[in-house]
């Protein structure tokens, strides 16, 4: 599985656990997981990141299943569940994940993807208003030093 389909499997479990939470369960996060890489096994480092994105699923789960926190305020949105339950900590692990598929196999999607995920862990942004295109040339030339 690449690494763009895997940060959106991330985003689609993410957002199911906080918006959906009685359906999951801890054992059915993992099974989720364990479905992810039928078709090889994962490097270390992704393995790695799964692992993690999977605990913080589970912390959400038990988040949002609590009833005392179904009722906070502006929770419509699956993302601003995320950032209510864990904030930054939940979205660490799938900038992990984004940034070692950007040094294995750059990408301009996978660099969109690290910025827009930069932003979420370090409420900054990465490289802003450098492109993809200049990133990739500087990278070449420092790599070719």
């Amino acid at each position: 599985m690449d690494i763009d389909r895997l940060l959106d499997s991330v985003d689609e479990l993410y957002s199911s656990v906080v918006m959906d939470p009685d359906t999951w369960t801890e054992q059915t996060i993992h099974e989720w997981a364990g479905g992810l890489f039928n078709d090889g096994r994962p490097d270390r480092e992704t393995a790695r990141g799964v692992r993690r994105c999977v605990r913080a699923a589970v912390k959400l789960q038990k988040f949002w299943i609590d009833p005392a926190n179904s009722r906070v305020d502006d929770a419509e949105d699956w993302r601003t569940r995320v950032d209510i339950a864990l904030g930054g900590p939940a979205w660490r692990p799938t900038l992990e994940l984004a940034q070692h598929g950007l040094q294995d196999g750059p990408t301009p999607e996978l660099f969109a993807q690290v910025q827009h995920r930069f932003r979420l862990v370090h409420n900054q942004p990465w490289l802003e208003g450098v492109t993809y295109t200049e990133w990739i040339t500087t990278a070449s030339n420092e790599a070719g030093t």
